[in-house]
């Protein structure tokens, strides 16, 4: 009779990804970093539940702590990776932003597998396993307390450490064949004057390069139409994270306006002085500016403020938040759209 806990659960799944990924290197048989990959995932999964047995209350591993049947545990929901981290926000345990990254990542390259078709290249596949590994090694040893090498064979930790290895030799072997074709890498002008890398849409990886009418990735081998195409694929949020991060970096400055998106509601919409129009780094969608009819401000929502004239004439016109909530001129306020 098989009996295993959580965590002996969770490394067992670790052991068989380790020797799945080496079997696909070995023998050239790419279908098995699919089931590679799916292992790594499950040992995250039941990685997390462990730390909240353990560090919180076995319960918090189910969905409905009310409605559990204490007679058939073994039935019940238990949480998804959503639900995990948020209860493990809640016990006081805190998981650092990229290790939280990475595990979205793999878990979406989880559910890729096993909803939907799969496309995927050796250098990608050593990427979301390395990850894998990494977020792994962190949460057994930074958050149970206990060494990832004591639960795997000499033979198996040399296997891990030559897949972590391997993605390194992927991303020289990129370097190598950028270099050799004299090609750049991919570039935007975020802000004006101001030129950075874009991700990969698919791998999150920067040796991405235009070439021959389309844009490249010599990571995971995926193509892309334009910059645009880039942008519609952008599922795992690489480039929006690249573009938010540089504009964190420029939010307190004072040298930029920013708003809201009337796209996609977030604050990172800031006014191009240079084009003379409001830009979003996040969905890349671009606002024709109108100025303040008042202040002449540049202003991204526009409304319209109604006031009387020297002659007690009613007039209107279009004016910016700020007037709106300060000026004493006007005597009523719409919203234009």
């Amino acid at each position: 009779m098989l009996r295993l806990d959580l965590l002996e659960n969770a490394m067992d799944s670790f052991d068989e990804s380790i020797a799945y990924f080496i079997r696909a290197e070995d023998k050239g048989e790419s279908r098995y970093y699919k089931f590679s990959i799916l292992l790594i995932a499950h040992t995250t999964e039941l990685m997390l539940k462990e730390i909240l047995k353990e560090k919180g209350h076995y319960l918090l591993i189910y969905t409905d702590i009310d409605k559990i049947n204490s007679n058939r545990l073994s039935y019940a929901h238990t949480v998804n990776l959503e639900q995990s981290l948020n209860r493990l926000n809640l016990v006081g345990i805190s998981i650092p932003e990229y290790i939280v990254k990475k595990i979205r990542n793999l878990y979406n390259e989880r559910n890729k597998i096993q909803h939907f078709e799969i496309k995927l290249s050796e250098g990608e596949a050593s990427k979301i396993v390395s990850e894998g590994i990494v977020a792994i090694k962190y949460l057994l040893e930074e958050v149970v307390g206990n060494n990832l090498n004591d639960y795997l064979e000499e033979d198996l930790i040399e296997e891990m450490n030559k897949i972590q290895s391997l993605f390194n030799s992927y991303i020289q072997a990129a370097k190598d064949k950028i270099s050799d074709k004299n090609s750049s890498l991919l570039t935007y002008e975020l802000f004006p004057n101001r030129m950075i890398k874009l991700p990969c849409p698919s791998c999150g990886e920067k040796y991405i390069v235009k070439e021959e009418g389309v844009i490249k990735c010599y990571i995971c081998s995926n193509e892309f139409l334009n910059i645009k195409d880039c942008i519609e694929n952008d599922a795992h949020c690489y480039i929006s994270d690249v573009c938010e991060r540089e504009l964190n970096r420029r939010r307190n400055s004072g040298k930029y306006l920013i708003d809201y998106c009337k796209s996609c509601s977030t604050d990172n919409c800031y006014y191009n002085e240079n084009k003379d129009s409001w830009f979003c780094v996040t969905c890349f969608y671009n606002y024709e500016n109108t100025a303040c009819q008042n202040c002449g401000n540049p202003t991204l929502y526009k409304q319209v403020g109604f006031y009387y004239d020297f002659y007690q004439d009613m007039e209107s016109e279009f004016i910016c938040s700020d007037c709106a909530n300060q000026s004493t001129k006007y005597f009523e306020i719409r919203d234009w759209e």
